[in-house]
C-alpha cells in the first residue's frame, strides 16, 4: 500500500510542477493548447487537507501552509513565524526548503523594483503576468510606488 501512496504523492508534485510551468508560459505569452493537461488535484491532495501535516516533510509542510493558512504574498519571515507556530518550534529554519522548492516551480517570488528586500513569496497560482492577482499582492503598506516587478521561478536566482 505504501507504494501505491508514494506513486499518488509523486504523481500529485508532477502535476503541480506542471502547473508552475503552464504558469511561467502564460507569463512569457504562450498561449498554445498543445501544453495542456488534465490534473485533478481536488481529490485527497496536500491542499485539500485543513489539517497540518506534522509528520509530512518539510517541504510538504512549507507548501500546506501555503495552500491552506497564507491568503497574500509575504516576506519569508512571516511564512518562518507561521512554520514555527504550526509546528511549535522555533530552531527549525524553512530558508533552504522555501528556495528548493523555488528551484522545482513549486513556489516562487516577485522582487518589485529590482530590490530582493522587495520580494515577496506566494505560491505559483497567485500569478498573473509579471506580478501578483489583485488578491494576492502583499499589503500595500510593505510596497513602495513600484516601478518594475518581476517574477522569480525556477532557477532563477534567489
Amino acid at each position: 500500500m505504501d507504494v501505491i501512496e508514494d506513486l499518488i504523492e509523486k504523481r500529485k508534485d508532477v502535476l503541480k510542477q506542471l502547473e508552475a510551468i503552464d504558469t511561467v508560459l502564460k507569463i512569457y505569452g504562450f498561449e498554445g493548447s498543445d501544453y495542456k493537461f488534465n490534473s485533478d488535484l481536488s481529490s485527497s491532495s496536500v491542499g485539500s487537507s485543513k489539517v497540518f501535516p506534522s509528520k509530512a516533510t518539510k517541504e510538504k509542510q512549507v507548501l500546506w501552509i501555503f495552500e491552506n493558512k497564507l491568503t497574500k504574498a509575504c516576506k519569508l519571515r512571516d511564512v518562518q513565524d507561521t512554520y514555527n507556530e504550526l509546528v511549535g518550534n522555533d530552531k527549525v529554519s524553512i530558508d533552504n526548503t522555501a528556495r528548493k522548492l523555488k528551484k522545482e516551480s513549486k513556489l516562487l517570488f516577485v522582487r518589485y523594483n529590482e530590490k530582493n528586500v522587495l520580494s515577496f513569496w506566494g505560491h505559483p497560482s497567485w500569478i498573473m503576468g509579471s506580478d501578483f492577482k489583485k488578491e494576492h499582492k502583499p499589503d500595500l503598506d510593505l510596497l513602495p510606488d513600484i516601478n518594475f516587478s518581476e517574477v522569480m521561478i525556477g532557477n532563477d536566482n534567489d
